[in-house]
């Protein structure tokens, strides 16, 4: 246990393909943590309480009420909060709660701790969301905090299952894809698990039998996760901002409240996130999740990966037109469709990310294409072009007095 601070981040995510299908168990999609960050400063107290405070809970209310809490023994209820968490709050109580039952059950000492919370993947003028996952973001980073501050060492994978664990005590219906894009950083090629399942054994009747040790060590219906590495480097990526926030949940909800998507969706979906893979990665062009270090390969220069490339995030469009057809939601609007279009004409594969609905949507190419033509377009059509880039690092943890670099880099 430290009794230092500790600083901690996690990055934003981006989908690039498999969107709605990876919400159904063990389905795929592929992500990208992008360089904008949650930051966590963890304060020990010297006592067994500690206050959560986020400055991003509710903008409007900046100098919103913390939420108290204290460290216990008992591992069912290893922190105790004396307020209702609400907002962004829910999901920074649920990652005390996870990680402090794993204290409690490798009896290690009760320490509190202040969180403190503050995000940067927002705009910094207004404080539009551009939709780049802040409540799993700030799950992410909360949780590598306080696994440092009492010396625990979760693997990058460990952090995503910490973090999942959280999250579906908030919630079942998100699949986890952003969680798993903070926790590793890069590319993620992403399976999710089945959330109904982990609910139960982490904090239903299940939990009764099953430690947190047992879910960070053993398998998970649907679950598979890895980092990748584009072989091709440089491969470059705009985004682009129709100025609309999208409601996720909502969008989400709409689609497989009611049943599950048809198969042959679900399949060609998964078809595209795969081919997608293999062509951005090449023949061994992958890593495994949390090494950091490419498999040797070699980078594809006969312009069948770009051709697969391009096909791959076309398929994924298409997959996602024909969901909105068939559950009558507008994934695609009229501003996605500008955005879509015109980095097409300028010679990129391009497609919404995410939900849809607003927020925004990816471009990619090749390396050496200047993105200044595709970028005026997009301004001229009211499309802000964001500065955002694929983050190196997942969740990251120093000392509050080391040096960390700030958003951007």
């Amino acid at each position: 246990m430290t009794q230092t601070s500790v600083h901690a981040s996690a990055p934003g995510k981006l989908y690039i393909a498999g969107e709605y299908a990876v919400v159904h168990p063990g389905h795929a999609a592929l992500l990208i943590a992008v360089d904008r960050y949650v930051h966590v400063t963890l304060t020990p107290t010297g006592t067994d309480a500690g206050t959560l405070r986020s400055d991003a809970s509710d903008p409007t209310k900046p100098d919103e009420a913390p939420v108290r809490w204290e460290a216990s023994f008992d591992p069912m209820a290893a922190a105790r909060f004396h307020t209702d968490e609400t907002g962004f709050h829910k999901y920074v109580a649920a990652a005390v709660l996870t990680v402090e039952r794993w204290r409690a059950e490798k009896h290690l000492p009760t320490s509190g701790y202040d969180i403190d919370i503050s995000s940067h993947l927002d705009d910094a003028t207004s404080g539009a969301k551009f939709g780049l996952g802040s409540s799993a973001a700030v799950t992410v980073a909360t949780v590598a905090a306080a696994a440092r501050h009492h010396g625990l060492q979760p693997t990058p994978e460990q952090i995503y299952r910490l973090a999942a664990i959280a999250t579906v005590r908030v919630t079942t219906k998100t699949s986890g894809g952003d969680v798993a894009a903070s926790a590793l950083g890069g590319w993620v090629e992403y399976h999710s698990p089945d959330r109904a399942w982990l609910e139960d054994r982490a904090w239903g009747s299940g939990s009764r039998t099953t430690t947190i040790s047992d879910l960070l060590t053993g398998e998970w219906p649907g679950l598979s996760l890895r980092r990748i590495t584009p072989a091709a480097p440089g491969i470059q990526l705009s985004v682009g901002w129709t100025g609309t926030p999208a409601d996720t949940t909502e969008l989400v909800g709409h689609v497989v409240k009611k049943t599950a998507l048809p198969d042959d969706l679900l399949q060609r979906s998964d078809a595209a996130v795969g081919s997608l893979v293999e062509a951005l990665t090449g023949e061994n062009g992958g890593c495994e999740a949390g090494s950091g270090e490419p498999a040797s390969g070699d980078v594809n220069s006969d312009g069948r990966a770009t051709s697969a490339t391009g096909n791959a995030v076309a398929q994924a469009r298409q997959v996602l037109g024909e969901i909105a057809t068939q559950r009558g939601v507008a994934i695609e609007t009229p501003a996605l469709r500008t955005l879509i279009t015109t980095a097409l004409d300028e010679g990129w594969w391009a497609k919404s990310s995410g939900a849809g609905g607003g927020d925004c949507g990816i471009a990619l190419t090749v390396p050496g294409v200047d993105a200044h033509a595709l970028h005026e377009r997009w301004t001229a059509a009211g499309i802000r072009p964001l500065n955002l880039h694929v983050s190196p690092t997942g969740a990251d943890t120093a000392p509050d007095d080391t040096p960390t670099e700030g958003d951007g880099k």
